[in-house]
């Protein structure tokens, strides 16, 4: 397993409160973990799971945040198909 990320702040040179993300996951199992679960019925032989997050925070006011967020998840599971997860966060600070 590991986890690769990037983020920051004031990507647009208006916006200097803004903030950004980027991330990479990547899993693989075991040969003797594979092994053990290619007996189940789990639809085929398993593979590596690969993710992607990105993420963007737009500080519209002082005491309001609206963040915009897309997931892509490979499972390891071969009969499952690719899942994008969009989601979307409204934060009012007071």
């Amino acid at each position: 397993f590991f986890d690769l990320g990037l983020g920051g702040n004031g990507l647009c040179a208006g916006r200097p409160e803004d903030e950004f993300g980027i991330a990479y996951a990547y899993t693989e199992l075991s040969e003797e973990l594979r092994e053990n679960l290619d007996l189940l019925p789990l639809g085929g032989s398993l593979r590596t799971e690969h993710q992607v997050e990105m993420f963007y925070d737009w500080h519209i006011a002082p005491w309001l945040q609206l963040t915009g967020d897309v997931q892509i998840i490979r499972p390891v599971r071969p009969i499952a198909d690719t899942a994008t997860v969009l989601g979307a966060r409204l934060k009012i600070v007071f």
